[in-house]
């Protein structure tokens, strides 16, 4: 088949991978020039690993291992209040995002094209495929459109409808940056600060160090057209008021100043995806697209996992009216897992972000009773 994948994150680069050694014609486009560095690190683990036995970079993922196997809770002024072990085992591999989509991307250029710098602007219906109109380049012909672009996914908007029908916001934002070495102070460590409503993380990352600052956002929202998603700056004011409120937290300035500088900083709202089906047609969704799991270590396994079934569906088609079907397989075999990984995220956040400073302590006393996160 002629697909298109839309996208150069985790899912996208795992889906366009596997399905060009599938033998399918695959164009992997992705809006933005390059990859963008930083991003919390993600683990591979679960179905994922088998995924990237598949595409050969299993033993590259563990040479580029972040090697992080401690936590230390802080106060505001750095006192460390708890100490834990982090869950690891040698069928869990911690890597930097940004370190992941390059070994990715890599056994995408050998066998697909890819295009940067582009995306599409209109999806229409063929008797025989789905035209894609280009915001650069000419429209094309595909048996197939893969929307692997994020949780502001066009491709969502054009072949599903508006955002809102799709996605809930959380009212939490992420700014997360490369950092300076000098914050961190092992290698082996990750240190993160709470105070209430707000909580400032720096990861070792491997040699490529990430801090990130994570808070509640007063007034929530999403917003239909992508055009009009809030501007850089006004996601910066937002995150800026909020740890100001809280007396920027340990190392929260340091941070703050790296994402208003690094045009590598992710900096976000995080919303809920929820939708009844993941395709329509000759469009089918994929990671956060599909089933928004930003806020957790798993989304890159879950998109890693869920691109391998998609291919593993494909590979079922007999004949092109086929593709209902197997598209409708492979929804039946991924949901499963994104619906348990869905319902830690309210857990999750609470962990992540506790509301007061009772919460606070009982965090610290849950991690010093366990040694173990």
């Amino acid at each position: 088949m002629e697909i298109l994948v839309v996208g150069a994150g985790i899912a996208g680069c795992t889906a366009a991978a596997l399905l060009g050694w599938a033998d399918h014609r695959v164009t992997l486009v992705e809006h933005d020039p390059a990859v963008r560095e930083g991003g919390s690190p993600v683990h591979v683990r679960g179905g994922a690993l088998p995924i990237a036995e598949r595409l050969g970079i299993a033993g590259l993922l563990r040479e580029a291992e972040t090697g992080v196997d401690r936590a230390e809770f802080v106060d505001p002024r750095g006192t460390v209040r708890a100490t834990a072990r982090l869950r690891t085992s040698g069928d869990d591999v911690e890597i930097g995002r940004a370190e992941l989509n390059r070994l990715l991307l890599e056994q995408v250029h050998r066998v697909a094209q890819v295009v940067s710098g582009d995306g599409p602007r209109t999806l229409t219906e063929l008797p025989d495929g789905i035209e894609v109109g280009f915001e650069r380049g000419r429209p094309e012909r595909y048996d197939l459109v893969v929307g692997a672009d994020g949780q502001h996914s066009q491709v969502r908007r054009l072949g599903f409808g508006r955002e809102t029908a799709y996605v809930t916001p959380s009212g939490i934002m992420i700014g997360a940056v490369p950092i300076d070495p000098d914050l961190v102070v092992s290698p082996r460590v990750v240190r993160t600060s709470h105070t209430p409503g707000a909580t400032t993380i720096i990861h070792p990352a491997g040699g490529h160090p990430v801090g990130a600052v994570i808070v509640r956002e007063e007034e929530p929202d999403v917003a239909d057209d992508p055009a009009h998603q809030p501007s850089r700056e006004e996601r910066m004011a937002i995150l800026e008021k909020r740890i100001g409120r809280r007396m920027r937290p340990w190392h929260g300035t340091d941070i703050l100043e790296a994402v208003r500088r690094s045009p590598d900083a992710y900096l976000d709202s995080i919303g809920r995806v929820e939708m009844a089906s993941w395709s329509r047609g000759r469009v089918v969704l994929l990671g956060d697209a599909a089933c928004g799991l930003t806020l957790l270590g798993d989304s890159g396994s879950v998109a890693m996992t869920g691109a391998g079934r998609l291919v593993d569906a494909l590979s079922r088609l007999d004949r092109p009216g086929d593709l209902a079907q197997a598209l409708g397989y492979y929804e039946r075999a991924h949901r499963p897992e994104v619906e348990h990984h869905l319902r830690g995220v309210e857990k999750a956040t609470k962990r992540l972000l506790p509301m007061t400073r009772r919460a606070i302590r009982r965090r610290h006393r849950a991690v010093r009773f366990t040694r173990r996160v």
